[in-house]
């Protein structure tokens, strides 16, 4: 049976994937900080320290992944001049997550040949007013998945960005 590693599985866009694969019969593992109808792993995305343990654990227990979906984000909005919000954060869940978990994971996704999907935007591709912020780091997601396509264009490792409008999750 194949198995999915998902972020940010417990709800929205996420959830929704995780049960698609389930009807076709694929294994699906949360990597999320609540809990899923999945088997979970808790993680703070934001925390280096979180992605080193989690990618452990899937080294021990869940080394044979078929599928790397990364789609947890978030998307907090204000104008520029009067953001408020953590910004390093919103680049450390949005991108760079991204980036150590594939990065840590590297060998295995070669060995495995797995599957990355990441979940962009249409604001990886355009800009949008009170989205500054957000769209920055969905810009960087776009570059990540040009990079990645060149980077395994010689192994059996098929990386998929996938870029959903607006909706409410």
């Amino acid at each position: 049976m194949k198995k999915a590693i998902i972020t940010g599985a417990s709800n929205g866009l996420g959830k929704e994937i995780g049960l698609l694969f389930l009807k076709n019969k694929i294994k699906v593992v949360n990597l999320s900080r609540t809990k899923s109808d999945f088997k979970d792993i808790k993680i703070d995305l934001s925390s280096d320290k979180d992605i080193s343990n989690t990618v452990n654990v899937i080294k021990k227990q869940h080394a044979d992944f078929d599928i790397l979906v990364l789609n947890a984000g978030i998307m907090p909005l204000a104008k520029t001049g009067e953001i408020s919000f953590d910004i390093d954060k919103t680049f450390q869940i949005n991108i760079s997550s991204m980036i150590k978990l594939v990065n840590k994971l590297f060998d295995l996704i070669k060995k495995n040949h797995s599957d990355i999907v990441i979940i962009g935007s249409t604001a990886s591709l355009k800009g949008y007013e009170e989205h500054s912020v957000y769209c920055a780091t969905k810009h960087a997601v776009e570059g990540f998945i040009k990079s990645l396509q060149l980077e395994f264009k010689n192994d059996d490792v098929r990386v998929i960005g996938f870029h959903p409008g607006g909706f409410k999750s």
